[in-house]
Protein backbone atom coordinates (compact mmCIF):
# COMPACT_ATOMS: atom_id res chain seq x y z
CA UNK A 1 0.00 0.00 0.00
CA UNK A 2 0.97 3.66 0.09
CA UNK A 3 4.23 4.81 1.60
CA UNK A 4 4.54 7.72 3.97
CA UNK A 5 4.86 11.17 2.43
CA UNK A 6 8.54 11.87 1.65
CA UNK A 7 9.98 15.26 2.44
CA UNK A 8 10.94 17.57 -0.40
CA UNK A 9 14.56 17.56 0.86
CA UNK A 10 14.82 13.77 0.89
CA UNK A 11 13.29 13.59 -2.57
CA UNK A 12 15.82 16.11 -3.90
CA UNK A 13 18.71 14.19 -2.36
CA UNK A 14 17.51 10.92 -3.86
CA UNK A 15 17.46 12.59 -7.29
CA UNK A 16 20.82 14.28 -6.84
CA UNK A 17 19.21 17.74 -6.88
CA UNK A 18 20.15 20.59 -4.58
CA UNK A 19 17.12 21.85 -2.64
CA UNK A 20 18.60 25.32 -3.03
CA UNK A 21 17.72 25.08 -6.72
CA UNK A 22 14.08 25.68 -5.85
CA UNK A 23 12.12 28.00 -3.65
CA UNK A 24 10.28 25.64 -1.32
CA UNK A 25 6.67 26.32 -0.37
CA UNK A 26 5.20 25.58 3.08
CA UNK A 27 3.67 22.14 3.40
CA UNK A 28 -0.05 21.71 2.78
CA UNK A 29 -1.46 21.88 6.31
CA UNK A 30 -3.75 18.85 6.32
CA UNK A 31 -2.43 17.10 3.19
CA UNK A 32 -5.92 17.17 1.69
CA UNK A 33 -6.83 18.28 -1.78
CA UNK A 34 -9.33 20.74 -0.33
CA UNK A 35 -6.48 22.55 1.45
CA UNK A 36 -4.43 22.53 -1.75
CA UNK A 37 -7.29 24.05 -3.72
CA UNK A 38 -7.67 26.83 -1.17
CA UNK A 39 -4.19 27.98 -2.20
CA UNK A 40 -5.34 28.52 -5.79
CA UNK A 41 -7.12 31.74 -6.66
CA UNK A 42 -10.90 31.27 -7.15
CA UNK A 43 -10.49 33.34 -10.33
CA UNK A 44 -8.23 30.65 -11.76
CA UNK A 45 -10.57 27.85 -10.70
CA UNK A 46 -13.60 29.58 -12.22
CA UNK A 47 -11.93 30.55 -15.49
CA UNK A 48 -10.21 27.24 -16.13
CA UNK A 49 -13.37 25.23 -15.49
CA UNK A 50 -15.78 27.72 -17.08
CA UNK A 51 -18.44 26.81 -14.49
CA UNK A 52 -19.97 24.47 -17.05
CA UNK A 53 -23.53 23.79 -15.90
CA UNK A 54 -25.87 20.89 -16.78
CA UNK A 55 -29.26 21.60 -18.28
CA UNK A 56 -32.51 21.37 -16.29
CA UNK A 57 -32.49 17.57 -16.67
CA UNK A 58 -28.91 17.35 -15.45
CA UNK A 59 -27.37 16.52 -18.81
CA UNK A 60 -24.08 17.81 -20.20
CA UNK A 61 -22.65 18.35 -23.67
CA UNK A 62 -23.73 15.66 -26.16
CA UNK A 63 -26.19 14.24 -23.66
CA UNK A 64 -28.37 17.34 -23.89
CA UNK A 65 -31.52 16.53 -25.82
CA UNK A 66 -30.54 12.89 -26.31
CA UNK A 67 -28.54 10.60 -24.05
CA UNK A 68 -25.24 9.61 -25.66
CA UNK A 69 -22.75 8.39 -23.03
CA UNK A 70 -21.91 8.88 -19.37
CA UNK A 71 -18.43 10.17 -20.20
CA UNK A 72 -19.89 13.56 -21.16
CA UNK A 73 -21.35 13.97 -17.66
CA UNK A 74 -17.85 14.26 -16.25
CA UNK A 75 -17.64 17.84 -17.53
CA UNK A 76 -19.94 18.91 -14.66
CA UNK A 77 -17.84 17.28 -11.93
CA UNK A 78 -15.55 20.31 -11.33
CA UNK A 79 -18.66 21.98 -9.89
CA UNK A 80 -18.19 19.72 -6.87
CA UNK A 81 -14.68 20.86 -6.07
CA UNK A 82 -15.00 24.47 -7.20
CA UNK A 83 -18.26 24.73 -5.27
CA UNK A 84 -16.66 23.16 -2.21
CA UNK A 85 -13.76 25.61 -2.21
CA UNK A 86 -16.05 28.60 -2.80
CA UNK A 87 -18.62 27.32 -0.28
CA UNK A 88 -21.17 27.57 -3.09
CA UNK A 89 -23.98 25.09 -2.50
CA UNK A 90 -25.66 25.99 -5.81
CA UNK A 91 -22.67 24.71 -7.79
CA UNK A 92 -22.60 21.53 -5.72
CA UNK A 93 -26.34 21.03 -6.28
CA UNK A 94 -25.83 21.45 -10.04
CA UNK A 95 -23.14 18.74 -9.96
CA UNK A 96 -25.57 16.45 -8.15
CA UNK A 97 -28.11 16.97 -10.94
CA UNK A 98 -25.52 15.70 -13.41
CA UNK A 99 -24.71 12.71 -11.18
CA UNK A 100 -28.36 11.78 -10.78
CA UNK A 101 -28.90 12.04 -14.52
CA UNK A 102 -25.90 9.77 -15.11
CA UNK A 103 -26.91 7.03 -12.68
CA UNK A 104 -30.38 6.92 -14.20
CA UNK A 105 -28.61 5.19 -17.11
CA UNK A 106 -26.59 2.66 -15.10
CA UNK A 107 -27.32 -0.94 -16.00
CA UNK A 108 -27.49 -3.95 -13.65
CA UNK A 109 -23.95 -5.08 -14.53
CA UNK A 110 -22.53 -1.68 -13.47
CA UNK A 111 -21.94 -0.27 -16.94
CA UNK A 112 -23.89 2.64 -18.41
CA UNK A 113 -26.23 2.60 -21.38
CA UNK A 114 -25.10 4.32 -24.57
CA UNK A 115 -27.30 6.25 -26.96
CA UNK A 116 -26.75 3.87 -29.86
CA UNK A 117 -27.00 0.71 -27.76
CA UNK A 118 -23.35 -0.26 -28.22
CA UNK A 119 -21.35 -1.66 -25.28
CA UNK A 120 -19.83 0.96 -23.00
CA UNK A 121 -16.08 1.45 -23.65
CA UNK A 122 -14.00 0.74 -20.51
CA UNK A 123 -12.15 4.03 -21.04
CA UNK A 124 -15.44 5.91 -20.67
CA UNK A 125 -15.99 4.26 -17.28
CA UNK A 126 -12.46 5.14 -16.16
CA UNK A 127 -12.94 8.78 -17.16
CA UNK A 128 -16.29 8.91 -15.34
CA UNK A 129 -15.05 7.29 -12.13
CA UNK A 130 -11.93 9.48 -12.16
CA UNK A 131 -13.95 12.71 -12.42
CA UNK A 132 -16.76 11.67 -10.09
CA UNK A 133 -14.45 10.24 -7.43
CA UNK A 134 -12.23 13.29 -7.56
CA UNK A 135 -15.16 15.64 -7.05
CA UNK A 136 -16.73 13.66 -4.21
CA UNK A 137 -13.48 13.32 -2.29
CA UNK A 138 -12.89 17.08 -2.30
CA UNK A 139 -16.52 17.65 -1.33
CA UNK A 140 -16.12 15.26 1.61
CA UNK A 141 -13.03 17.14 2.77
CA UNK A 142 -14.81 20.50 2.71
CA UNK A 143 -17.28 22.14 5.13
CA UNK A 144 -20.06 21.36 2.64
CA UNK A 145 -19.30 17.65 3.01
CA UNK A 146 -21.31 17.38 6.21
CA UNK A 147 -24.52 18.29 4.40
CA UNK A 148 -23.76 15.94 1.49
CA UNK A 149 -23.02 12.81 3.49
CA UNK A 150 -26.33 11.12 2.75
CA UNK A 151 -26.15 11.90 -0.96
CA UNK A 152 -22.58 10.63 -1.21
CA UNK A 153 -23.57 7.44 0.59
CA UNK A 154 -26.45 7.07 -1.85
CA UNK A 155 -24.18 6.88 -4.92
CA UNK A 156 -21.50 4.62 -3.41
CA UNK A 157 -23.30 1.40 -4.44
CA UNK A 158 -23.43 2.64 -8.03
CA UNK A 159 -19.75 3.58 -7.90
CA UNK A 160 -18.93 0.14 -6.52
CA UNK A 161 -20.87 -1.55 -9.36
CA UNK A 162 -19.08 0.58 -11.93
CA UNK A 163 -15.64 -0.17 -10.48
CA UNK A 164 -16.42 -3.88 -10.22
CA UNK A 165 -17.40 -3.88 -13.90
CA UNK A 166 -14.18 -2.07 -14.82
CA UNK A 167 -11.91 -4.35 -12.79
CA UNK A 168 -12.86 -7.42 -14.80
CA UNK A 169 -9.74 -8.82 -16.52
CA UNK A 170 -11.17 -8.24 -19.98
CA UNK A 171 -11.98 -4.61 -19.21
CA UNK A 172 -8.59 -3.95 -17.63
CA UNK A 173 -6.92 -5.51 -20.66
CA UNK A 174 -8.79 -3.09 -22.92
CA UNK A 175 -7.60 -0.16 -20.78
CA UNK A 176 -4.00 -1.32 -20.85
CA UNK A 177 -4.02 -2.00 -24.59
CA UNK A 178 -5.85 1.21 -25.44
CA UNK A 179 -3.62 3.36 -23.29
CA UNK A 180 -0.29 2.09 -24.64
CA UNK A 181 0.41 5.37 -26.47
CA UNK A 182 -0.95 7.76 -23.84
CA UNK A 183 0.64 7.86 -20.38
CA UNK A 184 -1.92 10.42 -19.24
CA UNK A 185 -4.61 7.75 -19.73
CA UNK A 186 -2.77 5.31 -17.47
CA UNK A 187 -2.66 7.92 -14.71
CA UNK A 188 -6.37 8.71 -15.19
CA UNK A 189 -7.10 4.99 -14.90
CA UNK A 190 -4.94 4.76 -11.78
CA UNK A 191 -6.68 7.71 -10.17
CA UNK A 192 -10.10 6.29 -11.00
CA UNK A 193 -9.35 3.15 -9.01
CA UNK A 194 -7.58 5.06 -6.21
CA UNK A 195 -10.53 7.40 -5.80
CA UNK A 196 -12.94 4.47 -5.65
CA UNK A 197 -10.69 2.77 -3.08
CA UNK A 198 -10.74 5.88 -0.89
CA UNK A 199 -14.50 6.40 -1.18
CA UNK A 200 -15.37 2.75 -0.54
CA UNK A 201 -12.53 1.95 1.85
CA UNK A 202 -11.70 -1.04 -0.36
CA UNK A 203 -8.00 -1.87 -0.68
CA UNK A 204 -8.62 -4.18 -3.66
CA UNK A 205 -9.14 -1.19 -5.89
CA UNK A 206 -6.00 0.51 -4.56
CA UNK A 207 -4.00 -2.57 -5.54
CA UNK A 208 -5.14 -2.10 -9.13
CA UNK A 209 -4.33 1.61 -8.91
CA UNK A 210 -0.82 0.83 -7.65
CA UNK A 211 -0.24 -1.48 -10.61
CA UNK A 212 -1.32 1.21 -13.07
CA UNK A 213 0.77 3.84 -11.26
CA UNK A 214 3.85 1.64 -11.57
CA UNK A 215 3.14 1.16 -15.28
CA UNK A 216 3.05 4.94 -15.78
CA UNK A 217 6.27 5.42 -13.82
CA UNK A 218 7.97 2.69 -15.83
CA UNK A 219 7.36 4.79 -18.95
CA UNK A 220 8.91 7.95 -17.45
CA UNK A 221 12.17 8.75 -19.22
CA UNK A 222 15.32 10.00 -17.44
CA UNK A 223 14.61 13.39 -19.05
CA UNK A 224 11.23 13.55 -17.29
CA UNK A 225 9.03 12.78 -20.29
CA UNK A 226 5.75 10.96 -19.66
CA UNK A 227 5.43 9.73 -23.25
CA UNK A 228 2.50 10.44 -25.54
CA UNK A 229 2.65 8.64 -28.86
CA UNK A 230 6.33 8.00 -28.27
CA UNK A 231 7.50 11.46 -27.24
CA UNK A 232 6.92 14.69 -25.32
CA UNK A 233 3.72 16.70 -25.59
CA UNK A 234 3.51 19.88 -23.51
CA UNK A 235 -0.29 19.66 -23.21
CA UNK A 236 -0.62 15.99 -22.30
CA UNK A 237 2.44 16.15 -20.02
CA UNK A 238 0.43 18.63 -17.94
CA UNK A 239 -2.59 16.30 -17.92
CA UNK A 240 -0.27 13.61 -16.56
CA UNK A 241 1.09 16.01 -13.93
CA UNK A 242 -2.45 16.86 -12.84
CA UNK A 243 -3.68 13.29 -12.48
CA UNK A 244 -0.42 12.12 -10.92
CA UNK A 245 -0.93 14.89 -8.34
CA UNK A 246 -4.49 13.69 -7.68
CA UNK A 247 -3.11 10.19 -7.30
CA UNK A 248 -0.40 11.29 -4.90
CA UNK A 249 -2.98 13.00 -2.70
CA UNK A 250 -4.95 9.73 -2.56
CA UNK A 251 -1.96 7.45 -1.96
CA UNK A 252 1.41 9.14 -1.22
CA UNK A 253 4.31 7.21 -2.68
CA UNK A 254 8.00 8.14 -2.85
CA UNK A 255 8.44 6.87 -6.40
CA UNK A 256 5.49 8.94 -7.58
CA UNK A 257 6.85 12.00 -5.76
CA UNK A 258 10.22 11.62 -7.46
CA UNK A 259 8.58 11.02 -10.81
CA UNK A 260 6.46 14.15 -10.41
CA UNK A 261 9.61 16.12 -9.65
CA UNK A 262 11.45 15.33 -12.88
CA UNK A 263 8.23 15.43 -14.94
CA UNK A 264 7.53 18.95 -13.67
CA UNK A 265 11.11 19.95 -14.53
CA UNK A 266 10.53 18.81 -18.13
CA UNK A 267 7.20 20.65 -18.43
CA UNK A 268 8.78 23.85 -17.15
CA UNK A 269 11.20 23.75 -20.10
CA UNK A 270 8.18 24.36 -22.37
CA UNK A 271 6.99 27.47 -20.47
CA UNK A 272 8.64 30.83 -21.13
CA UNK A 273 8.80 33.92 -18.93
CA UNK A 274 5.68 35.42 -20.52
CA UNK A 275 3.57 32.29 -19.97
CA UNK A 276 3.71 31.00 -23.55
CA UNK A 277 3.56 27.21 -23.84
CA UNK A 278 5.75 25.82 -26.59
CA UNK A 279 4.29 23.15 -28.87
CA UNK A 280 7.57 22.60 -30.72
CA UNK A 281 8.14 18.88 -31.05
CA UNK A 282 4.76 17.95 -29.55
CA UNK A 283 3.63 14.48 -30.54
CA UNK A 284 -0.16 14.94 -30.27
CA UNK A 285 -1.23 18.59 -29.96
CA UNK A 286 0.90 20.16 -32.65
CA UNK A 287 -1.62 19.36 -35.38
CA UNK A 288 -1.18 15.58 -35.40
CA UNK A 289 -4.57 14.63 -33.93
CA UNK A 290 -8.18 15.70 -34.33
CA UNK A 291 -11.22 15.45 -32.07
CA UNK A 292 -14.76 15.92 -33.44
CA UNK A 293 -13.11 17.06 -36.66
CA UNK A 294 -11.06 19.81 -35.02
CA UNK A 295 -7.27 19.86 -34.66
CA UNK A 296 -6.27 19.23 -31.06
CA UNK A 297 -4.87 22.34 -29.44
CA UNK A 298 -3.26 23.01 -26.11
CA UNK A 299 -5.54 22.26 -23.19
CA UNK A 300 -4.74 25.43 -21.26
CA UNK A 301 -6.93 24.44 -18.33
CA UNK A 302 -4.93 21.25 -17.77
CA UNK A 303 -1.59 22.99 -18.34
CA UNK A 304 -2.44 25.63 -15.72
CA UNK A 305 -3.88 23.22 -13.17
CA UNK A 306 -1.18 20.61 -13.81
CA UNK A 307 1.53 23.16 -13.03
CA UNK A 308 -0.30 24.54 -9.98
CA UNK A 309 -1.17 21.15 -8.53
CA UNK A 310 2.24 19.58 -9.01
CA UNK A 311 3.93 22.73 -7.74
CA UNK A 312 1.84 22.69 -4.58
CA UNK A 313 2.14 18.93 -4.05
CA UNK A 314 5.92 19.08 -4.46
CA UNK A 315 6.35 22.38 -2.61
CA UNK A 316 7.76 23.99 -5.77
CA UNK A 317 7.22 27.73 -6.16
CA UNK A 318 8.55 27.59 -9.72
CA UNK A 319 5.70 25.28 -10.70
CA UNK A 320 3.11 27.55 -9.10
CA UNK A 321 4.65 30.63 -10.71
CA UNK A 322 4.65 28.98 -14.15
CA UNK A 323 1.00 28.00 -13.80
CA UNK A 324 0.12 31.56 -12.86
CA UNK A 325 2.05 32.95 -15.84
CA UNK A 326 0.28 30.63 -18.25
CA UNK A 327 -3.08 31.62 -16.78
CA UNK A 328 -2.36 35.34 -17.17
CA UNK A 329 -1.21 34.83 -20.75
CA UNK A 330 -3.98 32.46 -21.85
CA UNK A 331 -6.83 34.38 -20.23
CA UNK A 332 -5.39 37.87 -20.75
CA UNK A 333 -5.68 38.49 -17.02
CA UNK A 334 -3.66 41.31 -15.48
CA UNK A 335 -5.48 42.00 -12.18
CA UNK A 336 -4.23 40.73 -8.84
CA UNK A 337 -4.73 37.04 -8.06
Amino acid sequence: MALSRPSFLSACLSLGISAAAYRVLPAIASATEFELLRRISPVILDRTNANAMPDAEGNMQLNQGHWTAVVFQRVAMPLFWVGAVENDQQKVDAAWRAVDAAFAHQQPDGSFATGDGSPMPPTDMAFWLDALGHGLIVLQESPLGATSGRRIAGVLPGIARGASWLQQPGKLAVLEKGDLLGTNRVLIDANAFASVAVLLGDARFMTISDRLRDEALARLTPQGVLPENGGFDSSYQAVSLLHASYLYLRAPNSGLFNGLTIALNRELEAIDAAGNVSTAGNTRTGGQERVFGQVKRLDYSSVILGLLYSGLVLGRQDGVDAGTRVFRHAYHYSANL
